[in-house]
């Protein structure tokens, strides 16, 4: 999260806070969001073209969509401003054998890698 937020926010409302991982929605699109990236910047048959369409069509789209993602503008203030409230017990999402407290180590450690990001995508196993 840290390179989007630097390099790829124009304002507030577009910074993805630290609890993202912990929003069902937003933890399902982030990861397509990097792929998307990776797929117009890295990918070797990427072109001019892939990427100015990543940051006239993708990138814009997902912004508008954040704090829906969020679940809503109130909640994303909260959010972006450090204070996420955990849902009641029963609304929690399971995230399975990754645990909150690892994917909040993780934060402390950096950006993801992409073989994480491939397995909270689509479930694939990490080569």
């Amino acid at each position: 999260m840290i390179d989007y937020n630097t390099h790829l926010t124009t304002s507030g409302a577009h910074v993805i806070p630290g609890c993202w991982r912990q929003h069902p929605a937003l933890s399902q699109t982030v990861p397509v969001l990097y792929w998307a990236w990776w797929d117009a910047h890295r990918n070797p048959a990427a072109t001019i073209r892939s990427a100015v369409e990543f940051h006239q069509r993708d990138l814009p789209a997902f912004q508008e969509r954040l704090d829906g993602l969020l679940v809503d503008k109130a909640t994303a203030g909260k959010c972006r401003a450090g204070r996420h409230q955990d849902a009641p017990d029963a609304d929690k999402v399971r995230l399975g054998a990754v645990t909150l407290a690892a994917t909040a180590d993780a934060d402390q450690r950096g950006p993801d890698s992409s073989d994480v990001l491939l397995h909270a995508t689509f479930g694939a196993a990490a080569p």
